[in-house]
């Protein structure tokens, strides 16, 4: 065995106590070989200020605080684990392969100082004690004499491996030794060699699904198990000293917690267990936090807890299961939470530097488990320049005040208008899972409740103290870190088009980050399985079919609407029938939402004109689908055709009678129900206007094949089988489309704008050629379905589909033919619907005429509510309408001088020599000439037996 000497010449020093010292300890010599001052190893000084230096030259040691010292690495070992001189020797032979007379085996490279040692992989087991060697085991310290407590460490079945012994002499400190047995030496007061077993093994092996409850020491453990009863109670061999020599294999797969020590050393080993136990495996680490702690279990009052403060006192404080439970707060850990090394009081006294990325304001700290505030100790309490410290928080003495758990605050936020400042932050939620969300500076204003209450509900608890809760609130004030990032409450495009915002990412890129700020459920964004999966399922199955196929295309045409400033619009898919009820228009519906999302992506039409702004706002740039036109009440379904197609909300006054934002989109709108808008609004006798009719197109959903929306049924035997097939396909691949998609428009969106207009117009002329003069309603109809078919076709072309080229702008012609056949024609709306009145009129009033022949006749019936006459014609019968009747009557809802233009010009009013729309006539019984409207039409509800015999030409 070498001897003293050759051990402390052959040992580096600063090497020792790289492995000697927790992971971490900055070991940085001075010009005369001492470090600067950290806290103290040894377990009877409870050192938090640090200081405990040690010479990585000599290898001496020494501390201020407690008094012990040394002149080598030698003494250290000895002295720091109560070891004798040959235990010494044994123990630093064992550890550094150092044999007479040769030198000791390459030491290990140093490493970072924050970076704890990884576990070895696949760690030899300790060996078990033989029964026959138990019998000799010593029961007394050679120099410390009897235990005053054991801890045996046994294996996972429950067979002792080796002891920890506690010594508390009545002069001195208290001690700890270790006592191992090897087959060769027989027992020995020296620790295992490494990696050492954790205490609490038998346990773990007893409840496999249990979470682990690491302490800092075997007592500790003990009293932890008693608190946390369904918990496995475990610690490591010389607690915060030499974490990175233990086993830490026994936790893969396993969830770790971890109670610290109330101390520095307890964060830091806390800190370097959590990291070794993820990189063993474990499947999640919680770290206690202590500030949940500081309070009496009995009266729940706040109290501080004293330094070192552990399980242990815990127990003897009266802490409970219940109480315990109800105050116990994990915060998990991540590797990349890892936190710089806490200051010492001198530290936190000197002036702060120049705040860089993600740096505290002054006072304030990181330090594991949370951020804190530390009161400035210096003069009056407080200090040059800058911020004045805040009075009357922490203690006097640097007692930090706990705020809140981990936070990054990571950029100043405002919208495009350069309003609406706040700040970005970064945190864990209670789940462990990285968050980050945008928080307006008017949400901290006045108590902040509602802000804490909302940080509550994203799983971010503030502390209830109130002076923390105002800490919290300064915080956010004085943080002003220097990047920036835009927010914006609207999905889709950005102002200058670089980028394409979703709910849960951003395609493309500009000068800031961008950030959607939702209020409420999002709409269900997302994506699942691949773009081959939808590729062949949904894009196959529209081959054949114009309305799936049109309707897929619509979802590919919304996000080109601000390329060719192109307005919103609604296609709505109408049932013609019975049978065309429940013919698919709803699995239509489900196939266009799978290029965006899930299922839940489709909307119903069953909601308020403010909850709609919303919703619009959130599928800008998008396709909005609402199912079921008839929940919606007639009134507001009229309503809500213009809202949604003139791209704005109502205006709204705030409290001061200004003028709120108004909210703004850009979408194409798929909807369907058993009945259109006109019916629907007929309902409470409303007549829909053609600023409705061009905003809503109304497509027959009957395709006319006997399938309802389906014309092609691919392998399926019926439409009830397709139908099934396009919904469980659209709830297993989705979303896919619509990355692909915007990529492709971002790769290349220097060139889309030109291209898109122009085959958009291509379109409108070829599906217009057969129409003469066709109006500006059908001809803006005939764009927007242009646009669908620009979509569907640019998607083909980037492979996303699966259709041959053209398939899209067919099946968008077809619906547009079907669209237009149901209208009645190319007549422009207003025509078209004051046409049908003056007809319906006539039909059902034409009774209210008096025979022109027997206005002289005693015995003619009488007419109550006369309108005019009437008198037979060559093509059938000529009435003469009063003109009151007509402008009252006839044409309600129009203006009479434009209404008699057009009745003139379809030839249905006969006007006056004059050029008039009113002719002078005589009639019998009246003086002089009277003013009417003269029509001459075909009644066929009119018989003609009823004409009288003077009145038939």
């Amino acid at each position: 065995m070498p001897t003293p000497s050759e051990l402390k010449r052959l040992i580096d020093a600063a090497e020792f106590y790289r492995r000697e010292l927790p992971a971490g300890t900055p070991l940085r010599a001075g010009r005369d070989g001492w470090t600067k001052n950290v806290p103290c190893p040894f377990p009877h000084h409870d050192d938090a200020t640090g200081s405990f230096g040690v010479n990585l030259t000599t290898g001496a040691y020494r501390c201020f605080g407690c008094g012990e010292n040394g002149g080598s690495t030698f003494d250290y070992k000895m002295n720091r684990y109560g070891l004798d001189m040959d235990g010494t020797r044994a123990e630093l032979a064992d550890q550094w392969g150092i044999e007479p007379g040769r030198t000791p085996a390459t030491t290990r490279p140093s490493r970072p100082a924050a970076a704890p040692e990884a576990p070895r992989p696949a760690p030899a087991p300790a060996v078990a004690i033989p029964t026959e060697a138990l019998a000799s085991r010593p029961q007394a310290h050679p120099k410390h004499g009897a235990p005053s407590a054991t801890w045996e460490y046994r294996d996972a079945g429950g067979r002792p491996l080796c002891y920890v012994l506690r010594f508390d002499p009545a002069k001195g400190r208290k001690l700890f030794a270790p006592l191992t047995w090897t087959p060769a030496a027989g027992w020995q007061w020296k620790a295992p060699a490494e990696p050492r077993p954790l205490y609490g093994l038998d346990r773990l092996a007893a409840h496999p699904e249990a979470p682990a409850l690491l302490t800092e020491g075997e007592k500790a453990a003990v009293a932890s198990a008693a608190l946390f009863p369904a918990a496995v109670p475990i610690a490591t061999m010389n607690g915060a000293q030499s974490p990175n020599k233990a086993d830490w294999s026994p936790l893969a797969g396993r969830s770790v917690l971890i109670w610290p020590d109330h101390d520095d050393p307890g964060t830091k080993y806390a800190q370097a267990a959590a990291r070794l136990a993820l990189a063993a495996g474990a499947r999640s680490v919680g770290i206690l936090d202590l500030a949940g702690m500081a309070t009496d279990p009995a009266t729940g009052e706040p109290r501080e807890l004293p330094q070192g403060w552990d399980a242990a006192n815990a127990s003897a404080d009266g802490w409970t299961v219940e109480t315990i439970a109800a105050a116990a707060r994990w915060q998990p850990f991540a590797i990349e939470a890892a936190e710089a090394p806490v200051p010492t009081p001198q530290a936190r006294n000197r002036e702060p530097e120049t705040p860089a990325d993600d740096v505290l304001p002054f006072g304030f700290e990181r330090r594991p488990g949370g951020i804190y505030f530390i009161k400035s100790g210096g003069p009056k309490g407080g200090r040059k320049g800058g911020d004045k410290p805040l009075s009357g928080t922490g203690g006097d003495d640097g007692t930090p005040v706990y705020i809140c758990p981990p936070m990054r605050v990571l950029a100043i936020t405002r919208d495009d208008r350069g309003e609406s400042f706040g700040r970005l932050i970064a945190f864990r939620d209670l789940d462990g899972l990285e968050r980050q969300e945008a928080i307006e500076d008017k949400e901290r204003q006045g108590s902040g409740d509602a802000l804490r209450a909302r940080l509550a509900g994203l799983g971010f608890e503030v502390s209830t103290h109130p002076e923390a809760r105002r800490l919290f609130l300064e915080l956010f004030r004085r943080c002003t870190p220097p990047k920036r990032a835009r927010t914006t409450s609207r999905t889709g495009w950005t102002p200058d088009g670089a980028a394409f915002v979703l709910p849960d990412r951003v395609l493309g890129g500009g000068p800031e980050p961008v950030i959607l700020t939702v209020e409420g459920e999002r709409p269900a964004f997302g994506t699942r399985g691949t773009l081959d999966d939808w590729r062949g399922t949904i894009g196959r199955w529209c081959v054949g079919n114009s309305r799936l196929t049109f309707a897929v295309a619509v979802s590919f045409a919304a996000p080109l609407l601000k390329m060719v400033d192109a307005e919103s619009g609604i296609f709505h898919f109408r049932g013609m029938s019975t049978d065309a009820s429940s013919s698919g228009k709803t699995t239509i519906q489900r196939a266009a939402a799978s290029v965006y999302g899930s299922r839940d992506y489709l909307q119903r039409w069953r909601t308020t004109d403010n909850a709609l702004e919303a919703l619009a706002e959130l599928h800008n740039d998008a396709c909005l689908i609402l199912d079921e036109l008839n929940q919606i009440e007639p009134q507001a379904a009229g309503e809500s055709a213009y809202l949604l197609g003139n791209g704005a909300g109502k205006n709204r006054l705030d409290r001061t009678a200004s003028g709120r934002p108004i909210k703004r989109w850009r979408l194409l709108c798929l909807s369907s129900g058993e009945i259109g808008l006109v019916e629907h609004m007929a309902s409470i006798q409303k007549k829909t206007r053609a600023g409705q009719s061009v905003r809503m197109v109304e497509i027959p959903a009957d395709a006319g094949a006997g399938f309802g929306c389906f014309e092609n049924l691919h392998e399926f035997s019926d439409g009830a089988a397709f139908s099934v097939a396009l919904c469980d396909s659209a709830a297993a691949a989705y979303g896919t489309p619509l990355i692909a998609h915007v990529e492709n428009l971002l790769a290349n969106r220097a060139a889309l704008p030109a291209a898109i207009a122009r085959h958009r117009d291509a379109f409108v002329l070829r599906v217009l050629e057969t129409i003469e003069n066709p109006p500006g309603q059908v001809r803006r109809v005939a764009a927007r379905f242009g646009l669908v078919a620009v979509g569907g076709e640019l998607a083909t072309q980037a492979g996303i589909t699966g259709w041959v080229p053209g398939a899209a702008a067919e099946a968008a012609a077809r619906c547009f033919r079907d669209w237009l056949d149901a209208r009645g024609g190319a007549v422009p709306a207003e025509e078209r619907d004051l046409l049908g009145q003056v007809r319906l009129f006539f039909e059902q009033h034409s009774n209210r005429f008096r025979w022109k022949s027997r206005l002289l006749d005693d015995h003619a019936p009488e007419i109550p509510r006369a309108v005019g006459f009437k008198d037979g014609g060559s093509g059938g019968l000529v009435f003469y309408l009063m003109p009151e009747t007509f402008r009252t009557e006839v044409v309600e809802g129009y203006d009479p001088v434009d209404a008699a233009r057009v009745l003139i010009r379809h030839k249905m009013l006969k006007p006056g020599a004059d050029g008039r729309s009113t002719q002078k006539l005589r009639f019998p019984g009246f003086r002089g000439t009277v003013r009417v409207y003269v029509f001459e039409l075909d009644t066929p509800n009119q018989d003609a037996a009823e004409v009288p015999a003077d009145a038939r030409s």
